[in-house]
């Protein structure tokens, strides 16, 4: 009889990890592929590209998976290219590098867009552009533009105005602890 739930037991509990794992991996949240848990073979298989000694089916899905599948690192190096370049005020390179990191929802990046469409920057201004990116990024997570999205539902800008709208999304970013949402907020109540 232990021995059966002992098996039970364990059957739940494989199970619950599979489920989470499917989750996750739904979620896309670092999902681990052969490439992520071999690092050493993925270098040497780069390498033997690169010098033209490995299978084309090889370099292909390398290629595939270095295009599709960057680490957070890589990520975070696309989007600092993009402020480097916002920086010294090249707006149309530092656009091509946001929008790069967009692709894997950095969330700053995509907020970054937004501010750029809001101010006409490197692209032009498009107060309704600006609102979807912004909204993108308050999705995500991003604060600043959960301030942003209710600042625009408060004042109408590049949406219809809605002020039920407008205090929801200063409230989530008030409870972040954006100070700005939470001056805001005050002043509005």
């Amino acid at each position: 009889m232990k021995f059966l739930i002992i098996i039970i037991i364990a059957i739940v509990i494989i199970l619950g990890i599979k489920t989470y794992n499917q989750e996750q991996w739904q979620k896309k949240a670092m999902p681990e592929t052969w490439y992520d848990t071999h690092p050493d073979e993925t270098a040497t298989l780069i390498s033997r590209c690169k010098e033209q000694k490995a299978t084309v089916q090889a370099c292909e899905a390398v290629k595939q998976f270095k295009e599709n599948n960057l680490s957070l690192a890589e990520i975070y190096v696309i989007f600092q290219r993009g402020q480097q370049n916002f920086d010294k005020k090249n707006y149309q390179e530092a656009m091509k590098y946001y929008l790069k990191a967009a692709k894997y929802n950095n969330f700053d990046a995509i907020n970054n867009i937004g501010y750029m469409y809001s101010h006409g920057l490197g692209v032009e201004e498009d107060n309704s552009k600006a609102f979807q990116w912004f909204l993108k990024a308050a999705k995500l997570g991003n604060s600043i533009s959960m301030y942003t999205v209710g600042i625009n539902y408060y004042y109408g800008t590049g949406i219809p105005k809605d002020i039920t709208k407008a205090k929801e999304w200063l409230s989530k970013s008030a409870n972040t602890g954006y100070s700005d949402a939470k001056n805001f907020l005050s002043q509005i109540q």
